[in-house]
């Protein structure tokens, strides 16, 4: 993510099965729900792309005695306290 722009956004569950994020750098949580996540951040993604939300059951994968299941996008959230710390550092631009 060097010498990107991230873009301000608010955060909404992007599926029925996946209702919070977290920073990429630092861990806190987003989410529209929980009273503890941030509501708000700087996503990361390719400007003009077409976000494609995968369902769980195309993210799932079994294993014996295990069951993985994958984020639905391919979305980085950067947290505003993270952005601020680290935006000289990567040359980071907002919109």
């Amino acid at each position: 993510m060097y010498d990107a722009t991230l873009r301000l956004t608010s955060f909404s569950a992007p599926s029925p099965d996946w209702d919070h994020e977290h920073c990429t750098l630092c861990g806190q949580m987003f989410s529209d729900t929980a009273s503890d996540g941030l509501r708000e951040g700087y996503l990361a993604q390719p400007w003009g792309a077409t976000v494609n939300v995968l369902s769980e059951e195309e993210r799932t994968t079994h294993s014996p005695g295990a069951r993985f299941v994958a984020k639905p996008t391919d979305d980085e959230w950067i947290c505003p306290t993270c952005f601020d710390d680290f935006q000289e550092r990567f040359r980071w631009s907002a919109i």
